[in-house]
């Protein structure tokens, strides 16, 4: 993980993992943080949304932008 940053590894989680307009579960972006990028999952969300990566659709969905 040396060398990039929660914004670059984010990234390359969406893009290795949906596509533009898919609309994931909380739960399904859960386990893809916790199994590729640790336990704080959280924090990658907080960057995803701010960065505009997703967008919280409600009832726990995210749409991918």
């Amino acid at each position: 993980m040396a060398g990039k940053n929660r914004y670059e590894f984010a990234k390359e989680l969406i893009e290795k993992n949906f596509k533009r307009g898919d609309k994931p579960g909380f739960n399904k972006l859960q386990s893809l943080i916790m199994v590729n990028l640790g336990s704080d999952v959280h924090a990658y969300l907080k960057v995803m949304i701010e960065t505009k990566m997703i967008k919280d659709i409600g009832q726990c969905h995210f749409e991918i932008l």
